[in-house]
């Protein structure tokens, strides 16, 4: 039991830091392929 929560925990940690990290990857994507476009 305490190792399944154990492992939950560290899933959803792995998942949010990879999901954050993509977030700003694409953002900074769109931002760099956005900005062009208002110059």
């Amino acid at each position: 039991m305490f190792v399944q929560v154990l492992f939950i925990c560290k899933y959803v940690f792995v998942f949010s830091f990879l999901h954050k990290l993509k977030a700003r990857s694409m953002g900074l994507a769109v931002a760099h392929h956005s900005f062009p476009d208002f110059h």
